[in-house]
């Protein structure tokens, strides 16, 4: 369990891990930077293969969230 063991039989508390928030945009591109850097220092062919395709499959995701400024935003009153 990637979460923690939830196995251990004391379910009187209830799993804080449940109700964690969605990482941020940042926090996942950081975290396929961190594995392909990674799978390189490892000189892993199929590993690094499979991270392309987790950033293949991500980006496309994350770039539909983003919205870009106008250059206007950035003279408006305070």
């Amino acid at each position: 369990d990637v979460r923690g063991n939830s196995q251990d039989g004391d379910d009187s508390e209830p799993d804080e891990q449940d109700t964690c928030d969605a990482p941020s945009n940042r926090e996942v591109v950081d975290a396929i930077d961190v594995l392909g850097r990674f799978a390189s220092t490892q000189q892993d062919e199929d590993a690094m293969q499979t991270v392309w395709l987790c950033e293949r499959r991500v980006m496309p995701i994350i770039m539909s969230r983003v919205v870009q400024k106008k250059v206007t935003d950035y003279f408006q009153p305070k």
